[in-house]
């Protein structure tokens, strides 16, 4: 009985979480084409002020 009970509630999980969500496999699309604001070779820095909470947050 307790092995039947268990392979109910399996069963009922595998298939609630396929009706979700699981037959919906796309494929992962390929790198994105980002376009930065500015152009190649440029260095760029941030930095907060000296009292800025917390310290490293840019």
């Amino acid at each position: 009985m307790k092995k039947k009970k268990l392979l109910s509630i399996t069963a009922s999980t595998l298939l609630l979480t396929f009706c979700i969500g699981g037959f919906n496999t796309a494929k992962a699309a390929g790198t994105p084409k980002f376009q930065m604001p500015f152009p190649c070779g440029q260095k760029w820095e941030g930095q907060t002020r000296s009292n800025h909470s917390p310290a490293n947050s840019v």
